[in-house]
């Protein structure tokens, strides 16, 4: 068998590739799971305002409208506590020390073939894990979103009933 100096250049670089893109997607998971963060807390925070200002007037709203205000509530907690859980960081495997001494020592006159596979084989654990971390945050994060979905429509409903109630 004829081995071409370049051998396994090309799966080389699409194993990187395919690495760098489950971090690009993990950098993604993390901004939509921060915009949960930021968008439950500042409803959060006008929900108190509004109903800080309500209760110094002598404002009347109706059982189901606050109803449907505390459930809106309940909802956004839900929403960024499920995000939260979301962004638990998970332990993913990367070459550990030794295996690296091992790469500059041991292996150091290995050929060009030999030491690309060892290091595709080292990203593609790194790969599997970083694969299985991320699909557990993207489905708790799908999660938080339905249930921040959940709480802007109770909002919603509450905030009709409110001014229907006007």
């Amino acid at each position: 068998m004829v081995v071409d100096d370049g051998q396994g250049q090309v799966y080389t670089a699409f194993i990187r590739g395919y690495r760098d893109r489950e971090y690009d997607r993990r950098e993604y998971l993390d901004r939509r799971i921060r915009d949960i963060h930021t968008t439950s807390a500042a409803v959060l925070a006008l929900l108190g305002a509004g109903a800080a200002f309500a209760l110094g007037k002598d404002v009347k709203v109706s059982a189901w409208a606050s109803l449907a205000f505390v459930g809106a509530l309940a909802g956004l907690l839900l929403a960024a506590t499920l995000a939260a859980w979301a962004s638990q960081l998970g332990r993913h495997r990367v070459a550990d020390a030794a295996t690296l001494r091992l790469m500059l020592t041991d292996h150091w006159g290995d050929d060009a073939v030999d030491a690309r596979n060892a290091c595709a084989t080292a990203e593609i654990a790194t790969i599997e894990t970083l694969q299985a971390i991320n699909e557990t945050a993207a489905i708790r994060l799908q999660w938080a979103i339905r249930v921040q979905i959940g709480a802007f429509a109770l909002l919603a409903v509450g905030l009709v009933l409110a001014v229907v109630a006007v």
